[in-house]
């Protein structure tokens, strides 16, 4: 963290230290200044003593207003490891890409952009592994992609089998279409029951539960594992049925809340922020300001 301040100064943000992880934002202009800055941050950490300990992830170009939770995600499911001569080993580089194949699970890659690393996968497997390995490690990454995935497992269930027959009996030569038939037709699967799920009202009964429990402390990443959803693709979801990111939905709501408490009960301001899930009486005050244009006193007294 000091690293990067020392280096950027005041253009950046970053968040404090929790855990393993470090959130750093980084205000640039344009594409080519976003690939430029990119660069910088990734040559940075490589000229460091503790490179090897550190894995970085970068994001796409994002507006911060109603970005920062993909740009977030992305970093996340695009990390490496910092020290080029680290990132090149090849059970690493198989190890991302298979990341990166499963990220696309609940993220727009376009085909080609999947048959890419698809093929790029497959040439590292036959170089780590060999020919007569290859067809194995297949499969068991196509077992890991349907694990990742929220299709229902049973009903496709016997194509997978029907696949991994015509791996085991196919020469190599054929391996490559085979995966990636399957690997496309779970992708596809996965994209149709993720759209089922909104059909079946899952953002309505999402909703319903914040309504139920606003009060208590439900993170993004708390309740989209409780939807069996992944952060990132609940966040987007959320926004697009919702039009309003989930934040700002859980904060409506308990400002809601907080005026039913002040024009029907004694409770002081500070009983009243903890009551309806804030914790810290001084942020609820200027939240609150900020989305009724009054502080809660002066509310209370009008």
């Amino acid at each position: 963290k000091n690293e990067i301040k020392i280096i950027f100064g005041k253009n950046v943000l970053i968040s404090s230290a929790s855990g393993e992880f470090l959130v750093i934002f980084f205000p640039v202009q344009s594409p080519s200044e976003y690939e430029s800055t990119k660069n910088s941050i990734v040559k940075v950490i490589e000229q460091k003593d503790f490179a090897q300990l550190v894995k970085i992830g970068v994001s796409s170009f994002y507006h911060i207003v109603d970005g920062y939770e993909n740009a977030f995600w992305e970093a996340y499911n695009n990390l490496f490891n910092a020290q080029t001569d680290i990132q090149t080993d090849i059970y690493l580089e198989i190890e991302y890409l298979e990341k990166k194949i499963i990220h696309a699970l609940y993220n727009p890659y376009t085909l080609t952009t999947i048959e890419g690393l698809i093929n790029q996968l497959y040439k590292n497997y036959l170089e780590a592994f060999g020919e007569q390995n290859v067809k194995y490690k297949i499969i068991k990454f196509i077992i890991m992609l349907l694990t990742e995935s929220s299709i229902n497992k049973s009903s496709i269930l016997p194509d997978i089998e029907q696949v991994i027959i015509r791996l085991i009996e196919n020469n190599n030569k054929e391996l490559l279409n085979v995966m990636k038939d399957c690997v496309f037709k779970i992708i596809s699967e996965n994209n149709k029951n993720q759209e089922k799920i909104v059909l079946n009202d899952t953002i309505a009964n999402v909703a319903s539960f914040i309504r139920d429990n606003y009060n208590q402390e439900i993170s993004l990443t708390n309740i989209s594992n409780k939807f069996g959803l992944s952060p990132y693709y609940f966040s987007k979801l959320f926004k697009k049925y919702m039009g309003i990111n989930y934040k700002e939905y859980l904060i409506k709501i308990r400002i809601n809340k907080s005026l039913e408490l002040l024009k029907s009960t004694n409770l002081s301001i500070k009983e009243i922020c903890y009551a309806v899930g804030f914790d810290d009486p001084n942020y609820f005050v200027k939240i609150f300001k900020k989305y009724v244009g009054l502080t809660p006193s002066n509310y209370r007294m009008q």
